[in-house]
């Protein structure tokens, strides 16, 4: 559940003209969402009405309209998951990445306003590599290190939350590393509530 202003996902422009107008055109009577006409991403426009909602998904019909002449146009569905807050509800493993932090300590980022609901990017993680988490943002083709401040700009902070399902029986060993401060939280049951912290680093090390 995402807070107001938060991203609820993103039409990719591999589906449509980069000079295509996009517009919602039925399924939002409630006008829980709003879609930016020129980059595709749909965001949560009240989260105080998201509780009356009775249904646990919305179909959107878009309608996309090139600039031609005379112009085109075409329409499509997105679906939109309306999932409890803190659940995991992904196919694959996310990031969730804040930007423009003031500093690079945990508190930085679980003090935001922004924090937990509503993150600037919200992206699969593809691989891990030296420590850098390789992702696809928004929909694009490109590679982007959510570690490299250069892609974001200013500190930021990410969250990566996932479901581990043990094939064996017996101990496990966990550990972290990362660049600046970061932490490890577990559960044994599937409430996020009861995560415990197990690792943490102060500083950038290996916990």
């Amino acid at each position: 559940m995402a807070q107001r202003g938060g991203t609820a996902g993103q039409i990719p422009k591999v589906f449509f003209n980069a000079e295509a107008v996009l517009k919602i055109i039925s399924g939002n009577e409630d006008g829980l969402f709003s879609l930016d006409p020129a980059t595709g991403i749909i965001r949560l426009t009240s989260d105080a009405a998201l509780p009356d909602v009775r249904r646990t998904n919305c179909t959107l019909l878009v309608r996309a309209t090139n600039n031609g002449s005379p112009p085109f146009s075409g329409t499509g569905t997105v679906m939109v998951n309306i999932v409890p807050p803190e659940s995991i509800n992904a196919a694959c493993v996310n990031a969730e990445v804040w930007t423009n932090l003031a500093g690079s300590n945990i508190l930085n980022l679980t003090s935001q306003s922004r924090y937990p609901k509503c993150p600037d990017v919200l992206s699969p993680v593809n691989g891990f590599n030296f420590g850098t988490i390789q992702t696809s943002v928004y929909g694009t083709n490109d590679e982007a290190s959510v570690s490299g401040q250069s892609n974001f700009g200013g500190a930021l902070g990410t969250r990566i939350r996932a479901w581990l399902t043990p094939i064996n029986s017996g101990p496990y060993k966990f550990s972290i590393s990362s660049h600046d401060d970061s932490c490890l939280l577990f559960s044994s049951t599937t409430n996020a509530a009861d995560a415990e912290r197990i690792a943490y680093i102060a500083g950038g090390a290996t916990s």
